[in-house]
């Protein structure tokens, strides 16, 4: 035990040890950088003033060729067009002049001279006159042409025989010094400074405030100074600084050969944070160390502490065996609970996103059947051509988006394994009937044929008519949606048939259209999956189409294969394996009663606490001529329907005060003469049993929301025949 504390010491101290020692290397580590970042800056400054200013003394002594050349032969006249086009290539500089041998400025590139001017007095100008041969810089001075902050570099300008006929001169305003180092990341406290030969301050970066300025006009930084009055070009000093008093680390170096300077200073105080951000993450795993030290030591020690009594406990081995099956026991009897709490907590959460979906569908569905309905009653008033175009578009946005739902509910249907298929007997004509209807205005508008060809194939069949379509439109949706010249095709096959009473067919959709990438065609059947990159992509959808698509083609045993090659088209072929039905599809779902003619003059309570609904409802109604009343909640139409007979009561589901299915079971149990009335369910519940379960709280028909004229029309075409059933009923009980 003494041992096993003393290790547990002993490695504590060298993990506090090693943390210590990281602390300091990369507070070391954060020094060196920015020694290295601060020097790389200084570098990277003085190369590109140094390159600028060789390039101005190259432009200099070329213009001072130009300038002899031309003396004494119309200079005055040819002399600005020469300036003018050496200006154009010299950076930094804003101006350009020549002063004669006595001083005086008799050309300026940019207009400025209005009076006579005189520059002998000037030092540099004195230099040159007295024979200096290298470029002169001036000290910073007030150009008395252009009024700015400037400083002045010239050369001489000589004769053929080397007389000393005058100077070329460049002003280079400070502000520009300034702008090259705007955007240079030197930290909220650092700076830069340009200096000229003598500590003389050009510029700084940011301004220094006069009233922390202690050296008006000179660099006051002193190690720097001594290190630079020393002979040194280049180095690097940390030091506090005189202005705010913290501590920097200042790079110098000097530009080139020219008489300036390039100081960087960086501020520890910026360095800190990112080090103690390190320093935090070190001393967090250091105690995390330390506590996962002890712990474990204490554990061991109890291990130490268990294997010596059971040596010295033989006797009770038996006991203990016993007491360690039965917390086995327990601990599996607590795993099994876990498992049911978690499938439990499984089952709600599916059964919240159920709930989520449903009520999204709702809250999604009831303003967008007042959209669509508005736009039905817009198409009937009357419009131009523009208006009527810009309707449909409206209206094919509002499809979209109900067909959208629906895709999403189907999916949520399939990962919940809700999934129902029909069996329903159906022709396979009559599915490719109603593709060819669908798609019919899409080949018009886009010119594109969509050609079928069909087959000799067994039927009637036993199935899912609306899924089979279902397949069929995003399999030709896809086609045409992605093919915009050539054509769409469908072919329909029957292929062997299987033995079990069930016919195998095979539909080949061909399209001349972009394709699909050898790479993509495996993942375009997940969810959410689409070829094109979502910021450039031409074709809307979110990819839900084809995902729905793949599981129903599962359920009725079938295949999906794609081959597509890129720019040239794609063909899809499907399998589906189709129970056959006994004798003819019409013949065996014979309708209940023959079509009854769209009765008029029908009155209607409309039963809807949405405003926007129940005026599109309510403007629907009258359009075809029926006489209609308004409540707004299950208690309302429930005193409604007590007042007045009616022939029919359209009832939305979700309402305040009363429900509909509450009124409609309340309507039902009373004595009232519209007890027997044919209610019609208007809503947006949508999802799997929400139809069933409404007919089965007493209602008589179902019309999902959004609602068109044409769907409602038909649901009051059959209205007498509602009414002869519930009457029916009613008599015979």
């Amino acid at each position: 035990m003494v041992r096993l504390r003393i290790l547990t010491v002993v490695a504590n101290i060298i993990v506090i040890l090693l943390g210590a020692m990281t602390f300091r290397e990369a507070w070391r580590n954060t020094l060196s950088n920015m020694e290295v970042a601060s020097t790389n800056i200084t570098v990277t400054l003085a190369e590109r003033i140094g390159g600028y200013l060789d390039t101005l003394d190259v432009g200099l002594l070329g213009l001072a060729g130009e300038t002899r050349r031309h003396e004494g032969d119309n200079a005055r006249q040819a002399l600005p067009d020469v300036f003018s086009r050496f200006i154009a290539h010299l950076p930094l500089v804003d101006n350009l002049l020549y002063a004669d041998a006595s001083g005086e400025v008799v050309l300026d590139c940019n207009g400025l001279l209005q009076q006579r001017v005189h520059i002998g007095d000037r030092v540099y100008f004195r230099n040159l006159r007295a024979g200096a041969t290298r470029m002169e810089v001036s000290e910073p001075i007030e150009g008395r042409l252009s009024g700015k902050r400037v400083i002045s570099v010239a050369r001489r300008v000589t004769d053929g025989d080397g007389v000393f006929m005058g100077v070329v001169l460049a002003t280079i305003p400070l502000e520009r010094f300034s702008q090259l180092f705007q955007g240079i990341d030197i930290g909220p406290n650092g700076h830069i400074s340009f200096l000229r030969q003598g500590f003389i301050m050009l510029t700084r970066v940011p301004p220094l405030p006069p009233e922390m300025d202690v050296t008006p006009g000179r660099f006051g930084a002193q190690p720097v100074r001594e290190a630079i009055q020393g002979g040194s070009e280049a180095g690097v000093v940390r030091t506090v600084s005189h202005v705010g008093g913290l501590e920097k680390i200042f790079s110098y170096r000097k530009v080139g050969h020219h008489p300036f300077w390039v100081v960087v200073g960086l501020a520890l105080d910026d360095a800190i944070q990112p080090w103690f951000r390190n320093a935090a993450y070190v001393a967090v795993i250091v105690v995390a160390f330390v506590v996962f030290t002890a712990l474990s030591s204490r554990s061991l020690r109890r291990a130490l502490q268990q294997e010596v009594a059971a040596r010295n406990a033989v006797e009770r081995a038996r006991n203990e065996l016993e007491t360690r099956v039965a917390e086995r026991t327990a601990l599996l009897e607590d795993s099994n609970l876990h498992l049911r709490e978690a499938k439990e907590k499984a089952d709600n959460a599916n059964a919240a996103k159920s709930a989520f979906l449903a009520n999204m569908s709702h809250e999604i569905r009831t303003p967008l059947n007042g959209l669509l309905g508005m736009l039905d009653l817009l198409e009937a008033t009357g419009l131009d051509a523009g208006q009527a175009e810009y309707l449909g578009m409206a209206r094919r946005s509002g499809r979209r988006l109900t067909d959208l739902l629906g895709d999403i509910l189907d999916l949520s249907r399939i990962e919940a394994g809700k999934l129902v298929l029909a069996e329903q007997p159906f022709t396979l004509s009559d599915v490719l009937a109603s593709i060819r209807e669908t798609f019919a205005p899409l080949s018009r508008e886009k010119g594109l044929p969509l050609e079928f060809a069909l087959d000799a194939v067994p039927g009637p069949f036993l199935g899912d008519a609306v899924r089979v379509r279902q397949i069929l439109l995003n399999l030709v949706g896809n086609a045409m949606k992605f093919t915009n010249r050539g054509q769409v095709k469908l072919e329909v096959k029957t292929l062997l048939p299987m033995p079990d009473g069930r016919a195998r067919i095979l539909f080949m959709v061909h399209d001349s259209g972009c394709g699909i990438p050898e790479e993509q065609v495996g993942s375009i059947c997940e969810p959410f999956t689409q070829v094109e990159a979502p910021l450039t992509k031409r074709y809307q959808g979110v990819g839900l189409g084809l995902a729905i698509t793949r599981t129903l083609v599962h359920a009725y045993d079938g295949t999906l294969t794609v081959d597509s090659q890129v720019g040239v088209g794609t063909s899809v072929y499907l399998t589906l394996c189709l129970p056959l039905a006994a004798g003819d599809a019409k013949a065996a779902a014979p309708e209940a009663n023959p079509p009854q003619e769209a009765p008029q003059g029908l009155r209607v309570l409309v039963v809807e606490d949405d405003p926007v609904n129940l005026f599109t409802v309510r403007a629907m109604l009258e359009r075809m001529g029926h006489t209609v009343r308004t409540a707004t909640d299950g208690e309302q139409a429930l005193a409604v329907l007590v007042g007045a007979p009616f022939d029919c009561v359209l009832m939305d589901i979700q309402m305040p005060q009363m429900d509909g299915m509450t009124a409609v079971g309340l309507l039902r149990a009373s004595h009232c003469a519209n007890a027997d009335v044919p209610v019609v369910a208007l809503t947006a519940y949508v999802m799997n049993g929400d139809r069933e379960r409404f007919l089965d709280a007493g209602m008589d028909a179902y019309l999902a929301k959004p609602i068109s004229m044409h769907a409602l029309g038909e649901v009051l075409r059959h209205i007498p025949l509602l009414r002869a059933r519930r009457t029916g009923v009613t008599d015979g009980g």
